[in-house]
């Protein structure tokens, strides 16, 4: 661990060894940092490792190390800048220690004006999403919805999505979706969805505004696969499309049987699945579908000799590059 970065002290507690407990690896990471933060060893604005560091020091994965940066950012703990690293939040003012109070206060005192002057709470979203729609719009932000009818795939375009500059991003199951079409923010500005998908979502939004995009294996995923010809292998997913996904994938290449699945998630013995087994394919972030249990019962399995490969699936570069010129011709239109 770089000394520029946390000294020895600081860094010592956040290595694998050091976690334990029924908690997620990542949530366990997440607290250990804010911990360090909060106890003012790690002071404002000090620069955090890069993930990679993080991961190459603590013998935790990357996807495990992103997940804990994710939620220290969700709970407003530390700041990601483009082009500079990840930081930990300048402290603010004493005055605006409990401003979520004072915004939930602000909000209920415009709501009851609105109430006052006859307006029913569905007028007053109407409102409040056309004055947020005019915000977003001066603060050049393009709303982009993502949409698939599995978590996996779900979370695969958000996070490509997300790293386009100038994107805010909003995750939707496509069941949730066509259940409750509402739940779609009023101010998107593109909704993202598969070929496979595009009928459907192009009935709930206007069809200039949907971007349907493809997947792919990457080629490490390929040839991690071809490796397993002939192994006695399993599937470990969140959901059975996904795992539908992988056994296509299979399907070109010679050597594979009807491959067992394990659903994550499920409660299930997962040690007594994978004694059966030499290899298993997960995709590639799985660590957030996961319990702890499953993840303890993959690294006792790696530990005694089984392989595990990860199954990358990516939006293809065609489809990527068009989005990223959808994205900008969006973002000049707003500025």
């Amino acid at each position: 661990m770089p000394d520029r970065i946390l000294s020895a002290h600081v860094a010592g507690p956040l290595g694998k060894d050091a976690l334990s407990g029924p908690e997620p690896l990542y949530r366990q990471l997440a607290d250990r940092i804010q911990a360090r933060i909060e106890s003012g060893m790690l002071p404002p604005d000090s620069r955090l490792p890069t993930v990679r560091e993080l991961a190459d020091y603590s013998g935790l994965s990357q996807g495990t190390v992103k997940h804990a940066y994710d939620e220290l950012e969700r709970r407003e703990v530390i700041e990601k800048m483009q082009g500079r690293g990840t930081f930990v939040r300048g402290q603010e003012p004493e005055e605006q220690i409990g401003k979520k109070d004072q915004a939930m206060q602000a909000i209920d005192d415009m709501l009851g004006r609105l109430e006052e002057l006859g307006f029913s709470l569905q007028e007053a979203r109407i409102f409040l999403s056309l004055k947020l729609r005019e915000r977003q719009e001066l603060a050049g932000f393009v709303r982009v919805a993502v949409t698939d009818c599995n978590p996996e795939a779900l979370q695969i375009i958000s996070d490509q999505v997300a790293q386009i500059p100038g994107v805010e991003v909003q995750r939707l199951l496509l069941d949730d979706l066509l259940a409750a079409p509402y739940k779609l923010d009023e101010a998107t500005d593109l909704l993202v969805t598969t070929s496979n998908h595009y009928d459907q979502v192009t009935q709930l939004a206007p069809e200039e505004k949907v971007l349907r995009v493809a997947l792919s294996p990457s080629r490490r995923s390929v040839a991690e696969l071809a490796r397993l010809s002939g192994v006695k292998t399993g599937i470990l997913t969140l959901s059975e499309k996904f795992s539908g996904i992988i056994r296509r994938q299979l399907a070109g290449i010679s050597g594979f049987s009807e491959l067992p699945r394990f659903p994550l998630g499920s409660g299930g013995d997962l040690n007594e699945f994978l004694a059966q087994l030499d290899a298993v394919i997960l995709p590639d972030q799985y660590v957030g579908f996961c319990t702890a249990e499953e993840l303890e019962a993959l690294r006792i399995f790696r530990q005694k000799g089984g392989v595990i490969s990860q199954f990358r699936y990516r939006i293809d570069a065609g489809s990527l590059m068009f989005l990223e010129q959808r994205v900008e011709r969006l973002l000049a239109t707003k500025r």
